[in-house]
């Protein structure tokens, strides 16, 4: 069970996630580092952000790093290719019943690359079409808490922000997902790909990754922490504010339509009274 989230930024490509694993026979629980790096041939680094079953996960890292070593990422099908690749070998590897259990377990990868000097954030699913897909948007997240982590990046994080504000805004996000998904917990891994210039014209050719202990992640979420609690309290007063307006304006509405419709069936009845009353005058006559 996992939360991986992924965000290009202006000046990097930044990828967060949590700890947790989650033995899903036994219910035992774990921890272990889901953004792995490959090493592409010429310098090049690839992050790799895993999510679901994690030995299907992690046995397509492996496969890739063999294959990458002799790979120079001269464009982004380099890059496609090597995973699509790895993803194939996998699967044709596994006997039916790893693939039955891998298909209802899931896997997923969040790939984060440089290539010509362009950020590139692609998503695969390695029980689904096994084909490495640009994500929609600057961000993307995968695991069992994506749908949240989505929704928070696309409330929160903004087009070409500098990687300053994007390790912030995904330290952020997977915090609040692991407040509100029990199976998402544990530390904050978080790590970085930096386009390094390395021609003469300072073009950026390559690019490596740096990552951040856990000392200093664990100090942005406390001080992201105290932000959250010292504006909550605001930020539910103005939204209570906002519903009671909402709420007034519905009620004025609706008792203005309770008057129209008790109007009319006034009138109604008044109509259909003064029709019953001819025949009752004929009978006295």
């Amino acid at each position: 069970m996992t939360i991986v989230a992924g965000l290009i930024c202006s000046d990097a490509i930044v990828l967060a996630a949590d700890s947790l694993l989650v033995d899903p026979s036994s219910g035992g629980q774990s921890h272990a580092d889901k953004i792995d790096v490959v090493f592409f041939s010429g310098g090049n680094h690839v992050l790799i952000g895993k999510a679901g079953s994690a030995p299907f996960a992690d046995r397509v890292v492996e496969i890739m790093r063999d294959k990458a070593r002799e790979v120079k990422i001269a464009n982004r099908e380099d890059v496609i290719q090597v995973v699509e690749d790895s993803v194939k070998h996998l699967r044709a590897a596994l006997d039916a019943d790893q693939k039955q259990y891998g298909e209802r377990l899931g896997a997923s990868l969040i790939v984060g690359f440089y290539a010509v000097g362009k950020p590139h954030l692609c998503t695969c699913e390695i029980f689904g079409t096994a084909v490495l897909t640009q994500a929609e948007h600057h961000y993307t997240a995968a695991g069992v808490g994506a749908t949240l982590a989505n929704s928070f990046l696309g409330e929160y994080s903004i087009p070409r922000e500098t990687a300053e504000l994007g390790l912030a805004t995904l330290i952020y996000v997977v915090q609040k997902v692991k407040e509100n998904n029990a199976y998402c917990g544990g530390d904050t891994t978080l790590k970085i790909l930096l386009p390094v210039s390395v021609a003469r014209d300072y073009s950026p050719c390559i690019a490596k990754f740096t990552t951040f202990d856990l000392e200093f992640v664990t100090q942005m979420e406390k001080e992201l922490s105290r932000m959250d609690q010292r504006t909550k309290k605001a930020r539910t007063r103005e939204v209570i504010s906002i519903l009671k307006r909402v709420g007034s304006r519905l009620s004025a509405k609706r008792m203005k339509q309770v008057k129209i419709e008790e109007e009319q069936e006034r009138r109604l009845h008044e109509q259909c009274g003064g029709i019953e009353a001819h025949p009752h005058e004929g009978d006295r006559r």
